[in-house]
């Protein structure tokens, strides 16, 4: 009898170890063959069920063992997990007004904008103001500052980093610290993540923007008050804690980080919906199974939470660099392996794109300075009142686009810049170089007629 025991409990590490063995190779296998696509430094990748790291690994070739990234919007989640723990505590509540917490803050039209209208990022503030820096909260305290919005809170979504940003503010002015301090101790330190950080670092790992090709940068200067929307660093360790707690119904090492109705009230959608956002998640379907994620991008990062409460797995993926589409299309397919199916081959098509906006960008700065040399060489008289037009009319145009590009995108045209520097420069080269290239035929033929 005790034999046969034994022989249960092998079989059982056996079949186990097997099963986490060709998860490995799975992974291995695709993303050996998909980073060959584009050339990516650094992709962390970490696999979680209920109470277990199932995989873990850094692949690319700039490779650091338990390597530090900015995880983006991915912060929004650990903002809303701060705001829920002050809820538990009975030191706010969902339907605190912002106006009460940050009685200088002014918010015009809609006044009463509520902690849970800023989770579920639904107060009515506009994508495009997410990228407004909103100055210390004692700042705010002593001079007061006003943000608008545009439609009645609570009635629809709009995502915008600035509700983050506030609730970063509301958990420092109801735990009477710094969001890094509240972070660091309610947060980080139990959920057992040791190298995370909402402070501003000076010795984070490596990052890259691409240029066509990934170069070695630093990231965009950023404020304290930014953190809690974006800015959060973290590894794809420390967060696999964080995925395994929301798998686990707020548990995690024999500690109940959050009480499950408060987990299940930041699971549920804003509208009570199969689709959409709830408080630092969207939730949506993968291969017809319920799922909730989170992406998150920098200038030189991209990141994505992925858990799937049904079955009971998650996901975390971080990278080093500004990739658009290929990290995306990386993400899915690892989504596939995690939920046992063929995971689909990721294109070509970033790599041909990054290449032909260099290449253009090379084209335009020859072409310029061929053109330039030619006009200051030459003794044409040019037509002063055609050219005149043309600046005229391309100045016109330079406007449009720094209002039109947010009203399309709800992006800023110069956010857009810093995240996307080499397709942002090619946009301005195309509308600045004929507007310069005029104003070189005026001055020119002005001269000569002297």
């Amino acid at each position: 009898m005790v034999r046969f025991f034994y022989l249960v409990i092998i079989s059982l590490l056996f079949f186990c170890t097997s099963k986490a063995q060709t998860l490995s190779e799975k992974i291995d296998n695709y993303i050996s063959i998909e980073l060959k696509k584009f050339n990516i430094p650094s992709v962390s990748v970490a696999v979680v069920n209920v109470d277990n790291l199932l995989f873990n690994k850094t692949y690319g070739k700039d490779v650091i063992i338990d390597r530090q990234y900015y995880i983006g919007s991915v912060s929004k989640s650990l903002t809303a997990l701060g705001v829920l723990k002050l809820i538990e505590k009975d030191k706010l509540d969902f339907d605190s007004k912002l106006v009460d917490i940050i009685p200088n803050l002014n918010i015009a039209p809609y006044n009463d904008i509520t902690i849970r209208h800023l989770l579920n990022q639904t107060s009515g503030i506009k994508k495009a103001d997410g990228f407004i820096t909103l100055p210390e909260l004692k700042d705010i305290a002593n001079k007061g500052y006003t943000i608008n919005n545009v439609t009645v809170p609570g009635t629809s979504y709009q995502y915008s980093n600035l509700n983050y940003t506030l609730l970063g503010l509301v958990i420092e002015k109801v735990s009477g610290t710094s969001y890094q301090a509240y972070m660091q101790d309610k947060i980080f330190f139990d959920l057992n993540m040791p190298k995370s950080t909402a402070e501003i670092p000076n010795n984070v790992d490596a990052h890259y923007q691409y240029l066509g090709v990934p170069i070695e940068t630093q990231q965009l200067e950023y404020s304290r008050t930014t953190i809690p929307a974006g800015f959060i660093i973290s590894t794809t360790k420390d967060l696999a804690n964080y995925v395994m707690m929301n798998l686990n119904n707020g548990r995690i090492y024999n500690r109940q980080v959050l009480g499950i109705p408060l987990l299940k009230q930041m699971h549920k959608v804003w509208n009570d919906g199969d689709f959409g956002y709830a408080m630092g998640w969207k939730q949506g379907k993968f291969n017809n199974q319920r799922m909730l994620q989170h992406l998150g991008t920098t200038a030189t990062s991209n990141s994505g939470i992925f858990i799937f409460p049904d079955d009971k797995i998650g996901l975390v993926v971080l990278t080093n660099s500004n990739s658009m589409w290929f990290t995306e299309e990386l993400m899915e397919g690892l989504l596939h392996i995690i939920t046992n199916n063929e995971p689909k081959s990721t294109s070509n098509f970033e790599y041909y794109f990054r290449f032909a906006v260099v290449v253009i960008i090379a084209f335009l700065i020859a072409f310029f300075t061929f053109k330039t040399v030619r006009i200051v060489k030459s003794k044409q008289v040019y037509n002063t009142k055609k050219e005149t037009k043309k600046v005229i009319i391309h100045i016109v145009l330079i406007i449009l686009l720094f209002i039109g590009f947010p009203i399309i995108t709800k992006i800023p045209f110069t956010a857009f810049l810093s995240f996307q520097p080499d397709i942002g420069f090619l946009i301005l080269a195309i509308s600045i170089v004929p507007i310069v290239l005029s104003l070189l035929k005026i001055y020119n033929t002005f001269n000569q007629q002297q």
